[in-house]
This record gives C-alpha cells, sequence and structure tokens, in this order.
C-alpha cells in the first residue's frame, strides 16, 4: 500500500491593512484615553483594519490569492481614522474614516474580485473599514473622544489567524507593496 502526503491543512486567511510602528503608536495612544469601557483590549500586535475575510483556505487556494493579488498594481493612499464607534449588537469599538478613499475601495474591490474567480464564499455585506480597538463592549460610557490619526499606507498582507484559547494570534504571510 503506497501512503500519500497528507493534505496541506487549510489556514484562516484574511487579507488586510497592517499599521506601521508610528501609526500603531498613535492608535494605542488615543486608545489610552478611552479610559476602560469594560471590554477585550485588542493586543496591539494584532491591531489590523481587514481587506477581506476569506475563513478556511487550503494550500492551492492560497497560492492562487497570492498570484491574484501580485498582479494588482494600485495607488498608495492617505488613510485618516477619525471617527470613533461603537456596534452595540457586536460589543465592538472602533476606529474608522469618515471618508473612505477611493483607492481604499479600489483595494478591496480587486481583492474580492479576485477571490470570486476562485468560487470562494465572501461576506455580501458592505464594506465599512473599520479597526477594532476591543471587543465585548457592553456599553460605552459618555461621549467617545475623536481621534485623527493619519496613515500613509504604503502597503496591504495576507495573515493567518490562529485562534487559542487565550485569543488570536496573528502572522503575516505575504505583504505588497502599493505604488506611487
Amino acid at each position: 500500500m503506497i501512503e500519500r502526503p497528507a493534505a496541506p491543512a487549510a489556514e484562516r486567511l484574511f487579507f488586510a491593512l497592517w499599521p506601521p510602528s508610528s501609526v500603531r503608536a498613535q492608535i494605542e495612544a488615543f486608545t489610552n484615553q478611552l479610559g476602560n469601557p469594560r471590554g477585550r483590549r485588542m493586543a496591539s500586535p494584532n491591531l489590523h483594519i481587514t481587506l477581506l475575510f476569506l475563513g478556511r483556505i487550503n494550500a492551492g487556494q492560497r497560492d492562487a490569492l497570492i498570484a491574484a493579488a501580485s498582479a494588482l498594481h494600485l495607488p498608495a493612499f492617505m488613510l485618516t481614522l477619525d471617527r470613533c464607534g461603537h456596534w452595540p449588537r457586536s460589543g465592538v469599538l472602533w476606529l474608522a474614516p469618515a471618508v473612505t478613499p477611493g483607492a481604499l475601495s479600489d483595494l478591496q474591490d480587486s481583492l474580492t474580485a479576485g477571490a470570486r474567480m476562485l468560487d470562494l464564499k465572501i461576506d455580501e455585506r458592505e464594506y465599512l473599514p473599520h479597526l477594532s480597538l476591543y471587543r465585548d463592549v457592553k456599553r460605552v460610557p459618555g461621549t467617545l473622544p475623536s481621534p485623527r490619526i493619519r496613515w500613509p499606507v504604503r502597503d496591504f498582507v495576507l495573515v493567518r489567524s490562529d485562534t487559542h484559547p487565550d485569543g488570536a494570534y496573528y502572522t503575516v504571510l505575504q505583504r505588497w507593496r502599493l505604488g506611487g
């Protein structure tokens, strides 16, 4: 009997904007101003804006997604995080842009189109770019301060999410530069 090698395990993946350390420091400083909203604060290394959640992906699908992302030629852009809000239903306290830059929409649309070409199941809800600061927040005391964090977006990443009892751990698998 010939033994076949085990098929590679599927990985839980997503495309994201990953803030550079200077922007991450500004996000941390802003988050510190919020006091304690009685939720689970996102660990600093996990701060990101999801572009497209892919779910469990096998190695062949991952390679095809990497090829599709590598073929993109999109511009760098400035992202301003100037809104802070809370979604009571999901319990997420977040930062977001008041106005989504066209280049961000184009990047997200291009990644979504590539995933659809592979017949991957994609969330059909409207894309709302946001950066989660806290999870499981039941109620936000008082009014939220207004942020003004400018993020020069020069790249995007493919991330693997590994879930453990103490939370999620993210590993950047690949990075793509955005042009001009």
